[in-house]
């Protein structure tokens, strides 16, 4: 496992955003529940969903569709999304932790409306179910922690019509917010960011 950042201790709380592609592998997922174990204070797990996604809502009927490289959410799609971030994913990772000797609790952000969204807008065109952060329980997050609890977040939220797919990025980002004091790490099988095949040792913004 690595990380394209290093891990801050002057932080009180670490966000750790995990790629959905890595999930599929299990020893990746054995190897992170293991860091994760050791880690304290205890983080605050992110994650995707990958490929699974698309499989599922082909499963269902549907069929993938892309704005601008963003997924589009119909109906399907969002099901598709609910089953496996909220169930086969949130339940790996669980498991995982548990077997590593974590104490683990897998959760939506619409469990406890714990991430409230409005729907994304898009200047390539409209995204379907796609929601934007704009408001997260922080407390829910900070109690599980201090009873040294690691919450397994899937990026499922609430909006005010219903439920909504959220990128998972966004949704470690606006938790990592709303905590204050924390700092979001992206975890993948990749040493980090890389340009042509090269690792840019500290990308830009440019």
């Amino acid at each position: 496992m690595e990380s394209n950042s290093t891990l801050n201790t002057q932080h009180s709380t670490l966000v750790l955003k995990i790629g959905g592609n890595e999930l599929d592998d299990p020893a990746f997922v054995a190897d992170l529940a293991r860091a994760v174990a050791a880690l304290r204070p205890q983080p605050v797990l992110v994650h995707g969903g990958g490929k699974e996604i698309g499989q599922i809502q082909t499963a269902l009927g549907g069929e993938p569709r892309f704005v601008a490289g963003l997924r589009y959410t119909d109906d399907t799609a969002l099901h598709a999304a609910e089953m496996v971030l909220c169930g086969m994913v949130s339940t790996r990772l669980v498991a995982a932790l548990l077997a590593a000797g974590a104490d683990a609790l897998g959760m939506s952000g619409v469990d406890r409306g714990l991430i409230r969204v409005e729907k994304a807008a898009h200047p390539a065109g409209d995204l379907g179910r796609v929601g934007r952060p704009v408001a997260v329980r922080a407390e829910l997050l900070r109690d599980l922690l201090a009873q040294g609890v690691v919450p397994v977040v899937a990026p499922i939220s609430l909006g005010p019509d219903g439920t909504y797919n959220v990128n998972a990025d966004e949704a470690a980002g606006a938790i990592a917010g709303a905590l204050h004091d924390a700092e979001v790490v992206f975890v993948t099988n990749v040493p980090g960011v890389l340009v042509g095949g090269e690792l840019v040792p500290q990308p830009s913004a440019g």
